[in-house]
This record gives C-alpha cells, structure tokens and sequence, in this order.
C-alpha cells in the first residue's frame, strides 16, 4: 500500500529505500501536456506549480495519505532529495496537516507535505499564495490555513541553494505582502468549519492590469475555469474597466487610478510592487481589502517566452486550472455574443492597426502606405484604427478611445487587421473576421484558432521571441523581418474576406 506520493522537478532518478513510498519525475513543459508534463507558466508562482504537483499526485495515487512537493524553485541535489523523503516518511505516520520542509537555518522552503484530505478540498489557487522563498512565511500561511502541522529544518541541507533554471533570481518582496494579508484573513476564522469554508468558497480577487490584451485573456481564462476554482473579481486601471464591464459584468471591478505601467516614461522595474500597491490604493479608499484574498496574475515569476503555450492557458492555471493546450473563444456576456451579429458592415471597409505594444510588435512605419494602397486599389476601404500615416493622408484614421467607441467602428467593419494586441484579439472574439500580423512576438502565445473568420501570418525566425522593443538585433533597424509583406497581407485578407471589387494581386 502506497502511504506516500512524492513528486519533483527534475532529471535526476530518485532511489527509494521503503515500497510504500513513489516518487513521480515532474516536468515544467513548454509545448506538450499530459499527466507528468505541467504547462510552463509565467503567471504561476513557485506555490502554484507544486499545488499542481500535489493535485496530481492524489489524483495518480488515491490510497496515497499524504503527497509531498518538492519545492520547484530550486535545484535539489539526490542527498538533499533523499534527506527531505526520508523526514518526510516519518511525518506520515504522525497524521498532521501539513509538514514543510526547510534547510538547516529554516528559512528556504524545500518541500511541502500536505495530508491526503486537505488537497481533496483545498483549492489549487489558494496554495499559489505560497511565497516558494520564505519558510517562515510559508508556515504561518500553511498553519492558518491547515492549522496542525510543523516547519522542520533537515539536518546537513546548507544553504545558499540553487535556483532553479527559468526562475528569476529574487523572488519580490512585495509578493509577501499578499502573503501576509490571506493569513490575516484566515486568522479572523474563529473555527475549522469557519477557515475551511473561508479557504473553498471566499472572494479572491484576480491583480492583472498592464495591458488590454492581458486583461481580455484573463476574463477569458475565468470563463474557462469558472466552474471548478472561482474568481469573484478582477482589479484593473481605469483604462481597462470597460472591457471587464463589457466581457464580464459579473465580476467585481476595482478601478485603479494610478497610470498603465510600462508606458512612455511610466516605467517600473518590480512590477509586483505596482500590484501590491494596487491593493493599498483600494484600501486608503475605504476597500476592506482584508475581506479578499489578492492573487497577482503578472506573468514574472517564470520568463514566460520560452513557452509555446497561449497567455490565456498560462492565466487559467495560474487560476487554478489544470492546463491545456489552446481550447476554443469561450461564450463571454450575453451583450458581447449578440452585438456583432446585428452589426451592419459596409462592404470593404477594413479596419487597419499598425501599432503593437512596442516598436518591433508593430508593422514597419516604411511599409504602412504601400499596405493601405494595396488595400485601395483591390477595392477595399482602410480605416486605420489609430493616428494617421503621412503616406496615406487620405486614408481615415479613428483613435481608439473607449471600448464602446471601437465595437461602433467594429460593427461597421467587414474585416479588422492588426498586429499582435488588444483590437485583434478583442475582434476575433467579437465575431469579426480577423487577420492577425505577428512580427517579434511568438504567434502561439496569443494567436486564435485558424478557421475561416480567423488567421495569422508570421515568417518563422530563431529569434522570435525577441525582448528587443525598438532595435533589431539583428541590423539595429526599427522593422522586425518575422513580419509578414504587404503583398502577403492583401492575399491573405482576400482569401477571408474578398473585396468587392476584387482583384488578384
């Protein structure tokens, strides 16, 4: 009989010394899934990922009483693995809630042991809230949250320790601070029923907000995880508050006051300090913030550009789903599903978005007036969603200025394309046939499903992803070569749209 699932991230076997206990080989995947293979998430925290691991091992192995996560922050060498396993096998029979696993001097968090029946109703999200650095920390929040349990500190494990490869070095030290609000929560449960309840069905709030595009694919990802672990709300600039609005009226919306980080000259270097002081503008507001359990959905623990998963995928675990490969648009509000339908396009007009989140995610400014001619003379009518260009004067150009101003222009429209942000990804999702253009960004983390109101052209490069935002690396010019010509795009959109006068190019 099986009394205890250990699992970890590594390659290393890991021998053991007793038959009642397995030991499972995890891998972080950055393309393929299945049971043993997570999706490798930039969204989710060290906490999250061996949540992951230890719904999985009670799931492989039922009979299991306790499961035990290896800590997948760091490196573990096979002493300390085997050093952690053996303790770990003598906590089993004492029957706690919770025992974790730290070094010598109790402050690096190795591996989280957690009874059989407390992952049967605790929810994946809730243990994101993990810090995955600070065992102290660790183990006030585990005892508020699971009461019986003990940090022991294993004999012989030195630190320092090493990080494990795709990590970042230093984990933020404002990420504690939302740490330390879900364990002044809990502690305001005056009984077991009390917490438990607090733990499975209290409000958790969703921290997001740096751009539309990840706003519009977290709303998604709640949809797509709605039933199973719950989001009761999202906090969002003011920026963003109508999409929420709009996509997902159910929520909760906090608007924020403070600007969108990372534009123009609002730049920051820890944007995990800019979520946590999200929660202190909302609070200094007269929010009980301490009612809400804050989870900060960034994707900066992990360089999330290796994986080929799509953002939507990455939130959703991060959420607390399993993690799958790219599931179709889901159903949004009634509003979003109805509207485009009684939209009346006029035939050929083409919404056109050049600009992207940076430079290299654009289209190149030196071939934006051959593309909208090319557009003209095939009997298209371009308008550009955005400024106008100097070398089609002629051309109209509507700034985006609100949502509701964009899905007018949207239901006028028979096709919109554009590169790699929000207007694209919000049209497919609206029902209007659109053509995305990638260029530095990978297409795989935030294309649509290929069908006939939706495609993607990209050309194939080793260095997309690129992390350059203005220069290429590769002739320290302004235009990225992965993006398609404008010959190309024309073709294209005929095929998913013909124009009305059409003629081949």
């Amino acid at each position: 009989m099986i009394r205890l699932a250990a699992g970890f991230f590594g390659e290393l076997p890991l021998p053991l010394a007793r038959p009642d206990t397995v030991a499972v080989q995890f891998t972080l995947s950055t393309d393929r899934l299945s049971v043993t293979e997570i999706l490798d998430a930039g969204h989710a925290s060290a906490g999250r990922l061996g949540g992951e691991i230890l719904r999985r091992l009670r799931a492989m192995y039922p009979q299991a009483r306790a499961c035990l996560a290896f800590n997948p922050r760091f490196v573990l060498s096979p002493a300390v693995l085997q050093a952690v396993l053996l303790t770990a096998q003598q906590r089993v029979a004492a029957a706690q809630g919770y025992t974790l696993f730290c070094d010598r001097t109790g402050k690096t968090p190795l591996a989280y042991l957690l009874r059989s029946d407390l992952i049967d109703w605790c929810p994946p999200a809730h243990l994101g809230l993990l810090t995955g650095d600070h065992g102290e920390l660790d183990h006030h929040f585990l005892h508020a949250s699971f009461t019986d349990g003990e940090l022991i500190a294993v004999p012989g494990v030195e630190p320092p320790i090493e990080l494990a490869h795709d990590f970042y070095l230093q984990v933020s030290p404002a990420l504690h601070d939302f740490t330390q609000r879900a364990i002044a929560q809990l502690a305001q449960a005056r009984t077991e029923a009390e917490r438990r309840t607090l733990i499975e069905k209290g409000e958790r709030i969703a921290l997001l907000g740096y751009h539309a595009g990840d706003v519009l694919f977290l709303l998604q990802a709640m949809v797509l995880e709605r039933g199973e672990h719950p989001f009761t709300g999202v906090a969002v600039p003011a920026e963003f508050a109508d999409i929420v609005q709009y996509l997902s009226p159910q929520l909760r919306c906090y608007v924020l006051k403070q600007p969108v980080p990372q534009r123009g000259s609002y730049q920051v270097a820890d944007e995990f300090v800019v979520l946590r002081d999200y929660v202190t503008q909302l609070q200094s507001e007269g929010l009980a913030v301490e009612k809400f359990f804050w989870h900060p959905l960034r994707p900066r623990f992990r360089d999330f550009l290796r994986s080929r998963h799509h953002l939507r995928e990455m939130t959703a675990l991060a959420l607390g789903g399993r993690g799958h490969a790219l599931r179709p648009l889901p159903l949004m509000s009634e509003p979003s599903q109805r509207d485009y339908a009684r939209a009346q396009p006029q035939p050929g007009r083409v919404i056109v978005q050049f600009d992207a989140g940076w430079g290299l995610k654009g289209f190149p400014a030196e071939r934006r007036g051959e593309l909208l001619r090319l557009l003209r003379e095939v009997g298209y009518d371009p308008v550009l969603l955005g400024q106008p260009e100097s070398d089609a004067p002629d051309v109209r150009a509507i700034p985006y200025c609100n949502l509701q101003g964009f899905r007018a222009l949207l239901d006028s429209a028979q096709a919109l394309l554009g590169c790699d942000s929000f207007p694209t990804h919000f049209a497919n999702l609206y029902g209007v046939p659109t053509l995305t253009l990638f260029g530095s960004t990978r297409p795989s983390n935030s294309r649509g499903l290929e069908g006939t109101r939706y495609r993607t052209l990209h050309h194939p490069m080793s260095c997309v992803p690129c992390n350059a935002p203005t220069r290429c690396r590769l002739d320290n010019g302004t235009s990225c070569y992965a993006m398609p010509m404008s010959g190309e795009v024309v073709h294209a959109l005929q095929q998913l749209v013909p124009a009305p006068q059409r003629r081949a190019i």
